[in-house]
């Protein structure tokens, strides 16, 4: 290769990507070949992809928009060959790696820490009992500690014995090191957003203004069915839950701390050995949740941005790199090959059904009719329940051997209580254990309506205001049942009616997700069949003539499913 070609390939890059990392494609002629132009067929070996833990290492090093090139050339070493890949990784650059991150960590993760955290703390009940470990309250900390360390590294410790995820991000599935092989992924990017089983869209609001992010939702909603084939999470969803679990992992220690002084109730004798303890975690408390509040306001805003981005969607308005420096690169002054010309080019293979009709209006149609209304009839929902289960609840999980100690030592031979007495007190400490679930069940969806309501202003000082009506409201829900235990006797079933009418209120505020598990159990869409057998084309071309040459009503028979709520789940 001659050093002037060199040159023009090294001074290209993709649009949505920092200069730091320019990936090159040639120079524009006056007549494009089939070498500057997307492809949707890749060859074997450049079809790569990347182990989920490899692309989670180092904090997320390799999403960081300033890695030094030194570390680019090497990345490629780290993807495989692949046959197809499981999640497509769609964002874009600009948006903070770590906001990424713990983006990543709740949706590859939770799960698994969550059941860790559950199954130490059991263990560490079972110890407790056998007087392996003493009968403190300070045991609980091992459950924390297994649910951190599994929500952190989860991805390396599952690749010594489950098969790994495979997903593709760019950095480390196209070869940065040579040239012409870099040009040849970034043309066919198509080929691995369509062999690609789900799409993981980290959203931010400059996401449907950037070209590079369009194309790759334009290829994948061309063959798209399955309802869960797209998951949309704004990336600041995570934070927020992450710092709702430090409330409430706040909350709970001071609360075991000072029922665990007296089990009986809350006796001022006792109190007075825990004040800096429980004084400490309510300070963390109050510094907390007005932070919640805060960015729970800033992205009610930005999500009340998205249904108007979708509804007024227009391709040609996308930005660009090359079209933002008009064509040369603002370091080099080399000139740019246009990617939006690439772009279009790409769209019209993909939707260029109909005789003379505008390949790019249709993509605009699908975004605007299909995807649209789809995320907008979701904006109730609000976060997702799965992580905010996962991510939340956890918080407690370690205390459960303090219940079932209390409830191994309330079952004492010795004890005076009869049966019936006994069995009555089990179920009151078993509601006390279960009500703090239903609190926090509660305090997500109140907060929520607060933030909606007020999500014309994001402001410190509004996040401060509201922060005592949520505080009172949450714990309306949780010291009711605590009074009715405290003033009651221990054979008293009177706390099982504040803790059903918490139960009810949280069944009523969680109607749509039991209506949306209703509705999966009952619908098997007909058209996941002809996914699979796209998927398991063996060249994505392949595919795409499928989808080209398929008969009206089999595109009717999709569109009829797409009213049925089967095109992209909304996951916020």
């Amino acid at each position: 290769m001659s050093r002037s070609r060199e040159s023009d390939l090294e001074s290209v890059c993709l649009s949505d990507l920092p200069e730091s990392i320019d990936l090159p494609v040639q120079r524009a002629s006056s007549r494009r070949t089939s070498s500057t132009q997307l492809s949707l067929s890749l060859e074997p070996e450049l079809l790569r992809g990347a182990p989920l833990d490899v692309a989670l290492s180092g904090w997320c090093k390799h999403w960081h928009p300033a890695a030094k090139a030194s570390s680019l050339a090497s990345a490629h070493m780290l993807s495989q060959k692949v046959d197809s890949i499981d999640v497509f990784l769609s964002h874009d650059w600009e948006t903070s790696h770590w906001t990424k991150l713990l983006t990543l960590l709740m949706v590859f993760n939770s799960r698994a820490s969550f059941i860790a955290c559950l199954l130490v703390s059991v263990l560490t009940c079972i110890l407790r009992i056998t007087q392996v470990l003493p009968d403190e309250l300070w045991t609980a900390c091992f459950g924390h500690i297994a649910f951190l360390v599994v929500l952190c590294f989860w991805q390396r410790i599952r690749r010594f014995s489950c098969r790994q995820q495979v997903v593709f991000l760019d950095r480390l599935c196209i070869d940065q090191s040579d040239p012409e092989v870099k040009q040849k992924g970034i043309l066919g990017l198509g080929a691995f957003v369509l062999k690609s089983k789900k799409m993981l869209v980290l959203w931010s609001p400059r996401y449907f203004t950037r070209l590079w992010c369009t194309y790759e939702m334009g290829c994948f909603l061309s063959l798209s069915r399955r309802i869960h084939d797209i998951e949309i999470l704004p990336v600041k969803v995570a934070l927020i839950l992450y710092l709702t679990a430090a409330l409430w992992h706040a909350l709970m220690i001071a609360y075991y701390l000072l029922i665990s002084a007296n089990p009986e109730g809350f006796d001022s004798t006792y109190l007075a050995g825990l004040l800096i303890p429980v004084v400490a975690m309510c300070l963390l408390f109050s510094m907390l949740l007005p932070m919640v509040n805060y960015l729970g306001m800033s992205m009610m805003q930005e999500v009340n941005e998205l249904p108007r981005q979708l509804q007024t969607f227009q391709v040609r308005e996308a930005k660009c790199f090359c079209c933002s420096n008009n064509h040369h690169h603002p370091q080099t002054g080399a000139e740019l090959i246009c990617d939006r010309e690439l772009v279009y080019e790409g769209l019209k293979d993909l939707y260029s059904a109909k005789p003379g009709a505008d390949c790019l209006e249709e993509f605009n149609t699908q975004v605007q009719e299909r995807l649209g209304p789809k995320v907008f009839s979701r904006m109730g929902t609000s976060f997702p329940v799965q992580y905010g289960i996962y991510v939340v609840l956890a918080s407690n999980l370690p205390f459960i051997g303090h219940f079932i100690v209390r409830v191994q030592k309330g079952l004492d031979p010795m004890d005076p209580m009869d049966g019936f007495d006994q069995s009555v007190w089990i179920l009151r400490e078993t509601l006390r254990w279960v009500q703090p679930f239903l609190s926090m069940l509660f305090s997500q969806r109140f907060a929520e309506w607060a933030w909606k309501l007020f999500n014309f202003r994001s402001s410190l000082c509004l996040s401060i205001c509201i922060s005592p009506a949520i505080s009172l409201a949450v714990a309306s829900t949780w010291i009711s049942m605590e009074a009715v235990l405290w003033l009651t006797p221990k054979n008293s079933v009177l706390p099982v009616l504040p803790f059903f009418a918490v139960l009810l209120l949280d069944l009523y505020l969680y109607m749509d997700v039991f209506k949306s598990i209703t509705w999966r159990q009952t619908s098997k869409p007909a058209s996941a069949r002809e996914t699979q057998r796209s998927n398991d084309a063996g060249d994505a071309s392949v595919a795409v003539d499928m989808l080209n040459s398929a008969s009206p009503t089999a595109w009717d028979k999709w569109e009829v499913e797409e009213d049925g709520d089967t095109l992209v789940t909304w996951k916020f």
